[in-house]
């Protein structure tokens, strides 16, 4: 499993590129890649942003 510290890099340098569709699911971590990305996008000031979830 990911640490936030490596997830935030990847999702800012995501956004960097211009990229704004990220795809979660539980079998990622339970709850953790929603967490981590929700916290990654509002660090980055990101205003939009795109998320497909799977249950």
């Amino acid at each position: 499993m990911t640490d936030y510290g490596v997830a935030k890099e990847v999702v800012g340098k995501a956004l960097e590129v211009g990229i704004n569709f990220f795809d979660t699911a539980m079998v990622y971590g339970p709850g953790k890649s929603e967490d981590y990305l929700g916290r990654a996008l509002k660090e980055a000031g990101a205003k939009r942003g795109r998320n497909s979830s799977k249950h």
